[in-house]
C-alpha cells in the first residue's frame, strides 16, 4: 500500500547531498568546510530542518558483483569503515550544526558493526554503486519515522 504523511510537507525541510558534490564553499575538499557551506545556505530556509547522511557508497556495481558471487554474496559487502569516504557523515554533521538542523543518520540501517551488506534477507539493497533499490528503500521507513518525529519535536 501507499504510505502517507499526516503532516504538511512544509513542516519539515529535509536535505541531503551526494558525496563528492561541491557545496558552493569554494574548491575546498574539507568535509567541515563543505558542511559549513551547506549549513549556511540551509540556515536561510525558514522552519524546521533535517540533514540526512548520505547512504554508504559501494565501490563496485552491486548487482554485477552479486551475480558474480552467487555462492557467497558476502564478498560484495562494504567494510563499515569505508562509509566515511567522500566526507560523509562529517560534512552532514557540520551542515546540521551550522543550520540548527537535526542530523538523521541511517548508517546502522545499512550496516552492522563491521560491514554494510549489499544484500540481506533476500533483498538487494543497491541498484548500482550508490542508488538504493525501491525494495530496500521501503524498509527504511521503520527507522526513519521516529527520527523524523524527533526532528519535529
Amino acid at each position: 500500500g501507499v504510505q502517507t504523511c499526516a503532516l504538511p510537507i512544509s513542516d519539515l525541510v529535509i536535505t541531503t547531498a551526494a558525496r563528492w558534490m561541491r557545496s558552493g564553499a569554494g574548491e575546498s575538499q574539507d568535509p567541515g568546510v563543505q558542511g559549513q557551506g551547506i549549513g549556511s545556505a540551509l540556515a536561510e530556509v525558514p522552519g524546521t530542518k533535517a540533514v540526512l547522511v548520505d547512504a554508504p557508497y559501494f565501490w563496485v556495481d552491486v548487482p554485477g558483483c552479486l551475480a558474480g558471487h552467487r555462492s557467497d554474496v558476502r564478498a560484495c559487502s562494504l567494510a563499515r569503515y569505508k562509509t566515511v569516504a567522500g566526507g560523509s557523515p562529517a560534512r552532514e554533521k557540520a551542515a546540521a550544526k551550522r543550520a540548527g538542523a537535526t542530523l538523521i543518520d541511517l548508517t546502522d540501517s545499512y550496516c552492522n558493526s563491521a560491514t554494510c551488506p549489499a544484500m540481506a534477507t533476500k533483498v538487494i539493497r543497491y541498484r548500482d554503486q550508490h542508488h538504493l533499490t525501491e525494495t530496500f528503500s521501503r524498509t527504511l521507513g521503520t527507522p526513519l519515522g521516529p527520527k523524523l518525529a524527533a526532528a519535529l519535536g
